[in-house]
């Protein structure tokens, strides 16, 4: 990276330098001190390197390569239906995302790249509608990939597909491989559950609860919710391992899977998610949505700079 590489050779030089003319006895006693600054400059470089990069990324996202791209436009048909400008955006933020988030693998040797690709676009998609940030969901620390359904400390009483665990100053979000790629491969047969998880996480950042939802009677709508995409009620019970519904997280899921379905049967559940998220899933090439005056993607340029 240009920063560090300028921080880091020349300070080195200098210090090695200095070691040379300190061993030969080459400098007076009165000027040997000066070479706490170059020494100084390179160790403390390299200490904060990891800050100072994130800093250097942010300011210039490095984006992504072109198997990158193949990747996301062969599985993920949001930003295969966004523009050009806006895959570029999508593009930088999903690096900074997958550049300041820890991600772990359990029960496997190694985490595979286009799985933390496709799990870094859920995230993005639900901030797509918001300004550009230092940090999208700055609170998540951690995401941890499980092969299958898995237990957990806290839930351990039913395997489950997905869990977020909020705690300060980082939370954390878990989620099952298989039945994430289920939910790509037969979307109407299970839950996304990455946007089931990110929806948690965007609730737990923005201090929304359920019944902000405008919504009657809380059975019905879920029960409507099932119904909507051939479930038998109580299916998503299965995917939390929780007691009870989350009704913000399930329609989250069902309003960027399946908007159209999701708007005709809930409309002003619908508009209410449009102002929560800040973007409309069924209005891609609408000009009022895209590029429309107080559209965030317009705001990027100026604050990546």
């Amino acid at each position: 990276m240009p920063i560090l590489a300028l921080l880091l050779i020349p300070s080195g030089i200098g210090t090695l330098i200095f070691i040379y003319l300190l061993l030969n006895d080459l400098i007076a006693d009165e000027w040997k001190w000066l070479g706490a600054i170059p020494l100084g400059i390179f160790v403390g470089t390299y200490l904060i390197r990891r800050g100072i990069y994130e800093w250097w990324a942010v300011k210039h996202p490095p984006g992504l390569a072109k198997v990158e791209q193949d990747i996301l436009g062969q599985f993920f048909p949001y930003y295969r239906n966004l523009g050009a400008e806006h895959k570029r955006f999508f593009e930088q933020r999903l690096s900074i995302f997958r550049m300041q988030k820890q991600f772990q693998m359990r029960g496997a040797e190694k985490l595979p790249g286009d799985i933390q690709l496709l799990v870094s676009a859920r995230a993005i998609q639900m901030t797509m509608g918001k300004a550009f940030q230092k940090e999208f969901f700055p609170k998540l620390g951690m995401i941890v990939l499980f092969p299958r359904t898995f237990i957990t400390p806290k839930i351990n009483e039913k395997i489950h597909a997905v869990e977020f665990e909020e705690e300060e100053p980082f939370s954390s979000l878990f989620i099952s491989v298989n039945m994430f790629i289920r939910g790509l491969k037969a979307p109407h047969q299970y839950y996304d559950v990455c946007l089931y998880g990110f929806a948690k996480a965007f609730k737990a950042e923005h201090h929304i609860h359920d019944e902000d939802l405008p919504i009657g009677d809380r059975m019905d709508f879920l029960a409507r919710l099932h119904v909507l995409r051939q479930f038998k009620v109580g299916y998503s019970l299965e995917y939390t391992g929780l007691p009870d519904f989350e009704l913000f997280e399930l329609a989250s899921e069902h309003f960027f899977t399946y908007p159209e379905a999701f708007k005709g049967e809930f409309p002003e559940v619908y508009e209410f998610l449009v102002k929560t998220y800040g973007q409309d899933p069924l209005s891609f090439s609408a000009p009022a949505l895209q590029d429309g005056v107080g559209n965030p993607a317009l705001e990027e340029e100026d604050d990546l700079h």
